[in-house]
């Protein structure tokens, strides 16, 4: 009797529940098949179409913040991309409209993917979220 109320009382507290788990696991999946695509613009349409109904406040900030590092480094790979057909390549720096366009601004851009991943990952972890293993592309 003791040990059944004490499982029901860890069910019911925030951050303990079975359905924030599944929710975050299934973000993670989905999040995976998301990175997949062949297009980096594509990919961040696919992130933005993850349903996060059901997952923690938390987890759901922090996939968000992911979500627009994903699209910087995207908006970077298209301003690269337009001025590569221009101008064959990085050069030093690439003027696009009123701003210039380094090749360190795509490594800090990566950057921020990263850390905006491993944060996602942190906090599925405080949730008891399984991690999936990373798929080799």
């Amino acid at each position: 009797m003791r040990l059944d109320l004490l499982l029901l009382t860890l069910a019911l507290l925030p951050g303990c529940g079975w359905r924030e788990r599944t929710c975050i696991e299934r973000v993670l999946r989905q999040d995976q098949e998301a990175g997949s695509a062949k297009r980096l613009s594509d990919t961040t349409a696919r992130m933005r179409a993850i349903s996060l109904s059901g997952c923690p406040g938390d987890f759901s900030a922090a996939y968000l913040n992911h979500i627009h590092a994903v699209e910087d480094l995207s908006k970077v790979q298209a301003v690269k991309d337009t001025v590569a057909d221009v101008e064959g390549g990085w050069g030093t720096a690439l003027r696009f409209g009123v701003g210039v366009l380094t090749l360190g601004d795509a490594v800090q851009a990566n950057q921020k993917i990263q850390a905006s991943f491993r944060e996602v990952e942190r906090i599925a972890a405080l949730h008891g979220a399984a991690i999936p293993a990373p798929t080799s592309k």
